[in-house]
């Protein structure tokens, strides 16, 4: 139990930088110009934008973000026993 905490707590660092670094990309492409309410938007990052898009499967990011913190642990916890139970049956299945 502990050490699935350590190990959701050595992800949180990657969360917030990857939070952070989506912040700082929205405000670069939506930086308001100077000649008015206009955005000043990147060359192509739509293009790059809706490529990403295809290959992501945003009805499990919304179910996601509809848990709580808690809730979210909790699955992190589960995931966490089943990766260690499955590196048990494989050193066992090795060992036959």
């Amino acid at each position: 139990m502990i050490s699935v905490v350590k190990r959701a707590c050595s992800l949180w660092p990657q969360f917030v930088l990857r939070i952070t670094l989506r912040l700082r990309y929205n405000r670069c492409v939506k930086q308001p110009n100077n000649k008015g309410s206009q955005a000043h938007t990147v060359p192509g990052a739509d293009q790059v934008i809706e490529a990403y898009k295809k290959d992501v499967d945003r009805t499990l990011i919304r179910e996601n973000l509809r848990l709580t913190v808690d809730e979210r642990f909790q699955q992190l916890m589960k995931l966490q026993e089943f990766a260690e139970e499955l590196r048990r049956a494989g050193k066992e299945a090795e060992s036959q």
